[in-house]
């Protein structure tokens, strides 16, 4: 695994965005690494496959937390067939709302 291949997730209960020079010991546990500050675990970074590390970018991520707040919000329309998408799609682009 390599620095390019981890992302940070947040610790129980809110994370922590921690600096190379503050990391002062690093555990491995299998695959998964623990950051520490003093002993205490802070952080775990766990390895992503580079294939889908685009996913755990922050850009990608804060685009996910708005899409669920979107979706929280009621803003959206579900589509239960392709044909259905389509059509919508198709009537958006006549009327010119698209």
């Amino acid at each position: 695994m390599t620095a390019a291949h981890a992302f940070e997730l947040p610790a129980q209960g809110g994370g922590v965005m921690l600096p190379d020079s503050e990391v002062t010991a690093v555990e491995e546990d299998g695959e998964v690494i623990y950051l520490t500050r003093r002993g205490r675990a802070v952080a775990r970074i766990v390895p992503v496959d580079p294939e889908q590390a685009w996913f755990w970018s922050p850009q990608w991520q804060t685009k996910e937390h708005e899409a669920d707040s979107d979706i929280a919000a009621g803003r959206g329309k579900v589509y239960y067939s392709d044909e259905e998408f389509l059509a919508a799609l198709e009537a958006s682009v006549k009327t010119g709302k698209l």
